[in-house]
């Protein structure tokens, strides 16, 4: 019984060293994997969790069953133009490092698009316009001048053709440059899609307009990301 007893204590001992040991080894990876996202998507605030126990055959099949991945600000190239994003939160099925480039199956997440980003793929001023619709100004020649029109419409995606479309259309008197009912034929020829391709492999599959910005939710079957 003593014989055994010391070697359930010795099995303790080592176990609970090697639980320490792999543990430093997965910070060690978050921390470096981290880093690299902080440089790739000029992020701040990340915060990366890699699954799997142990940790230590990681290294060796240099794959994770899965990851978290949570970033306060980063940015991403959507149709070819830069855009800010705010509370990225990202979760991966299995991870696979190869060569310099990381390959996550199942990806899906969610972040916020500041509006002067989302002015950049538009192409005119957007802002919240409440009750779930956009508010965007339009620069039109009407009555012999050039004045600003002031629309407000519902954006729904298009995931189709990874747009946004500008639904139900209306006039906004209030921040219009004339004090006269414009013909709806006009608004509608005013608005238009607003592209949004996703780097990475990444598509958009939802959008949620708020006050700090338009709500996004991605997702991918299979995405990759070079690593610095």
């Amino acid at each position: 019984m003593r014989r055994l007893l010391v070697w359930l204590a010795v099995l303790a001992v080592l176990g609970v060293g090697g639980w320490f040991g792999d543990a430093a080894l997965r910070d060690q990876a978050q921390q470096r994997v981290a880093a690299s996202l902080a440089e790739q998507l000029g992020a701040t605030g990340v915060d990366v969790r890699l699954g799997g126990w142990p940790f230590a055959a990681a290294l060796v099949t240099r794959t994770v069953p899965s990851t978290v991945i949570a970033a306060r600000t980063a940015s991403l190239d959507a149709g070819k133009k830069e855009v800010a994003l705010t509370d990225l939160t990202v979760t991966t099925g299995e991870v696979v490092l190869t060569g310099d480039e990381l390959q996550a199956s199942h990806v899906a997440g969610t972040a916020t698009i500041d509006y002067r980003s989302l002015e950049r793929l538009a192409g005119v001023p957007v802002e919240y316009a409440g009750n779930g619709r956009l508010g965007l100004s339009y620069r039109v020649a009407l009555l012999g001048r050039t004045i600003t029109v002031a629309v407000s419409a519902k954006p729904v995606l298009d995931t189709g053709t990874a747009t946004i479309q500008l639904t139900e259309p209306k006039a906004d008197l209030n921040g219009t440059q004339v004090g006269l009912p414009i013909d709806q034929s006009v608004i509608d020829s005013l608005v238009k899609p607003i592209e949004v391709h996703l780097d990475y492999g990444l598509r958009v599959t939802g959008v949620t307009p708020a006050a700090e910005g338009l709500g996004i939710a991605f997702a991918a079957d299979r995405a990759s990301l070079p690593l610095t």
